[in-house]
């Protein structure tokens, strides 16, 4: 049986930590192969545990109305058909109605991602947070003071990305759009969050293009 929830408008799942009960956000299918096993706020690993209170609800819900409920009404017919003339048995089930999934918000999360499994998520932004592929603990105080915005027209990307690597010798990291924006990200919103992320911002006028273009 499978059962599948909606995603927010950037293509992000809700998760929830069962140590510290805080939420978090992932993007199935994008990113890293492997599953989640760390939470990104206190580090607790496990795996298969990071459905929120409602996603089990409605994984409970769903497995009453397609699987329990069906079978107690079998045994309910074989019960009656057991009956002869010196006594009488009656089991009455009421199957609980199938409700559709949790409705999937965008809250105000910061779109983080960490390099080191090419994961991206959404989650409170504090000075530390752990991977939540591999665990490790990144100092995004660190990393955003190293982040440059490198905004160019589209024509010019293969230079970009050799000014990219110019800039990751001496221990920048340059912001790239196709890089950084998980898929499903609105392009006005995943632009602004990355200026807002990045310590500087560099405007590329190269021989391609022209200047009334941007």
């Amino acid at each position: 049986m499978e059962i599948s929830f909606p995603t927010d408008n950037d293509g992000f799942l809700s998760n929830e930590c069962p140590s510290c009960e805080l939420r978090f956000k992932s993007t199935p299918g994008e990113g890293s192969d492997e599953p989640i096993g760390c939470c990104p706020y206190c580090g607790h690993r496990g795996e298969n545990c990071w459905f929120t209170t409602e996603q089990v609800d409605h994984i409970e819900n769903v497995t009453h109305s397609v699987i329990v409920a069906p079978e107690l009404k079998k045994f309910e017919r074989e019960l009656k058909s057991m009956g002869d003339g010196f006594f009488k048995i009656d089991v009455k089930s009421t199957p609980s109605p199938q409700l559709p999934p949790p409705l999937e918000t965008d809250d105000e999360f910061d779109i983080l991602r960490f390099p080191c499994c090419n994961e991206t998520i959404k989650a409170e932004r504090r000075d530390k947070l752990f991977c939540i592929i591999c665990g490790t603990e990144i100092d995004l105080t660190m990393s955003d003071s190293k982040k440059v915005f490198l905004s160019h027209k589209g024509v010019d990307k293969q230079d970009v990305h050799d000014y990219k690597s110019t800039l990751q010798m001496f221990g920048c990291d340059p912001w790239i759009d196709e890089d950084a924006m998980p898929a499903g990200t609105t392009l006005e919103r995943g632009l602004l969050k990355g200026m807002q992320d990045s310590c500087g911002v560099v405007f590329l006028l190269l021989h391609h293009s022209r200047m009334t273009d941007f």
